[in-house]
């Protein structure tokens, strides 16, 4: 609300902006606000319909010789529509041969005056007007270039739920001049069959799943996208355990065994943007038990409504320091508090997430959800979701395959932190932006940065601090080796980025690590003078590599780096003595550390 006090004279107007949150579900939503004056406070009352928008039916009517009409009513599982935002279409194939909107049509007779007696003897006379017809109704001019020999086919916008049914119980051979219905005895179409599911996806990577299902099977590829015809050579997707590409020449997908799980989430990489329709029957979320195993799977989202990820996943027992993540946002479970915390507050039809249980397996459901949500409107608009617009940086997260959760704290009085903007890079290549966050569960300040990939491990990610008041831009002193499984810092031990000194070695140097000998991590100080490619690897005592901690080109100055105490696989490495090399060039040094368990 903007903005939130001002002065209103008797008689007077004073405009209120109210945002209302994308995250609002479909339906009418209803909530009263009060002002606080001095006389006491005054209710406004808030009606909101939120409604998604309808599909692009597109149609030019120029083109075609040929005509028929149809009035029309909707039957939607059984109930008459009386939704002015619903819509029928006609269609021969998949072209759009013409639609129109459900509408109110009332007729009324023309006036005519009633006189009567009463009691006392007095005549009386009223005017009245009777209602002839009151039906919602749809009026179709159904197109053709043909006079016959084509079959019309329905479909259906239903507003109220989303849905564009594809399966309608009546079609029509298309007869020029033909009509067929009346207002009063309209053609009833029944939408009772497969509906669609829309995603859009962006050239590049897409994370997705489908809330559909296909004669109570899971739908094959090549099934799910028979009515598509944009795909292109070298198109792919992916899943935990399957892969398929498409083959132009085929017109399918090879080798075409893929089936999609509404349980799963599945990876898209596409040349172009793509708009994907996909067909099928609704399930029931209620009935999908959902397995999740330790480590990471591909999670699935069967819902067709928006929720806040504590609420999505109320019916879940994760275990301490579970991890969730999006495309572009995170969460970690804090099992002090029962919360996921995080950059990553909604979870959203058609979208795909990655789970880290670090735990033992478990299953949950997605039962009881429906389009109700447990949060007014006033508080999904105060969402922490950082804002970049002031950010000197630009970021396609599309062009990357893996990405990587940074938990962040900003070092405490160097800078405001609603004056900052961070980023990631590789080089001189942006891999993620992020604004710091006001966390009210931590009461603190928190910087959730998601940084991308192509490479699922290796890369050496350093950090630049935008501060938007002095218009300055700072280097800090950590450095992160991306590994595409893995997180850096965490809700209860946040990294904390510190602002580079500016002082410049003359030389390469790695100095002690910290602590030596160390348990479950040490961190590696080194110093480059000039911008360099530079090697930073562990080695056993048999000279056996066992990580690369660093594997880059760095700016110079000072720079650390944590080793988590795992190998290149993850896996933790047993007690003893190390050594850890560092490489750039000519340059050549070693430090001796020790593990101990």
């Amino acid at each position: 609300i903007n903005p939130m006090q001002g002065e209103l004279n008797p008689g007077g107007e004073f405009p209120v902006e109210m945002t209302i949150s994308g995250m609002l579900n479909l339906g009418e939503h209803e909530e009263k606000l009060y002002a606080h004056t001095a006389e006491g406070d005054e209710p406004l009352t808030i009606s909101v319909r939120s409604l998604c928008r309808p599909p692009v039916w597109e149609l030019d009517e120029q083109a075609f010789q040929y005509s028929m009409n149809l009035t029309c009513q909707v039957s939607v599982k059984g109930e008459i529509s009386a939704d002015e935002y619903d819509y029928i279409a006609a269609f021969v194939g998949d072209e759009c041969r013409g639609y129109a909107a459900v509408e109110n049509m009332l007729i009324l007779s023309e006036p005519y005056d009633s006189t009567w007696t009463d009691d006392r003897g007095i005549s009386h006379t009223h005017t009245f007007v009777d209602t002839l017809i009151e039906k919602y109704l749809g009026f179709i001019t159904v197109h053709s270039n043909a006079q016959s020999d084509e079959e019309v086919y329905f479909r259906l916008w239903d507003a109220s739920e989303c849905e564009e049914y594809y399966e309608i119980e009546q079609h029509l051979p298309f007869v020029s001049n033909s009509v067929h219905g009346s207002p009063e005895s309209p053609l009833v179409l029944y939408a009772t069959g497969a509906v669609a599911q829309f995603i859009t996806m962006d050239a590049g990577w897409t994370w997705f799943s489908v809330h559909l299902n296909h004669d109570d099977a899971w739908l094959d590829i090549n099934h799910i996208f028979s009515h598509e015809d944009h795909f292109t050579s070298g198109d792919r997707i992916m899943h935990q355990s399957e892969f398929e590409s498409y083959a132009e020449s085929a017109g399918a997908w090879v080798p075409g065994m893929m089936r999609m799980d509404p349980r799963e989430m599945y990876m898209a990489h596409l040349d172009t943007l793509t708009p994907v329709t996909f067909i099928g029957h609704e399930i029931s979320p209620d009935s999908l038990e959902i397995i999740l195993h330790p480590n990471w799977n591909w999670l699935g989202y069967p819902l067709r409504f928006n929720h806040s990820i504590n609420e999505a996943l109320q019916n879940m027992t994760p275990s301490d320091g579970s991890i969730i993540k999006s495309e572009t946002q995170f969460a970690e479970y804090v099992e002090r508090i029962g919360l996921w915390v995080g950059s990553l507050q909604w979870m959203t039809p058609g979208s795909g997430y990655l789970f880290e249980n670090t735990g033992d397996s478990l299953s949950f459901t997605y039962s009881g959800l429906d389009a109700d949500q447990n949060m007014n409107m006033g508080r999904m608009v105060a969402g922490n979701t950082a804002e970049t617009v002031n950010s000197p940086w630009v970021l396609n997260q599309k062009a990357f395959r893996y990405n990587m959760p940074i938990f962040g704290i900003l070092e405490a009085g160097e800078w405001q932190p609603e004056n900052v903007v961070m980023a990631a890079l590789v080089g001189d290549e942006v891999r993620g932006i992020a604004k710091p966050v006001y966390e009210p569960v931590l009461d603190d300040w928190r910087v959730y940065l998601m940084v991308h990939s192509n490479d699922p491990m290796g890369d050496a990610v350093v950090f630049r601090i935008y501060d938007s008041a002095v218009g300055a831009e700072h280097m800090t002193n950590e450095i992160v080796v991306f590994d595409e499984s893995g997180t850096a810092g965490s809700v209860a031990d946040p990294l904390t980025l510190t602002r580079a000194t500016g002082v410049i070695p003359d030389e390469f140097v790695i100095q002690p690590n910290y602590p030596n000998p160390f348990n479950a991590e040490t961190m590696v100080n080194i110093g480059v003078p000039i911008q360099s490619d530079v090697n930073l690897r562990v080695y056993d005592l048999l000279g056996r590599e066992v990580a690369t901690l660093l594997k880059g080109k760095l700016l110079p100055g000072y720079h650390s780096v944590i080793w988590h105490g795992r190998d290149d696989t993850g896996k933790a490495v047993a007690s003893g003595v190390y050594f850890i090399v560092l490489e750039s060039g000519g340059y050549h040094a070693v430090q001796k550390i020790l593990m101990l368990k």
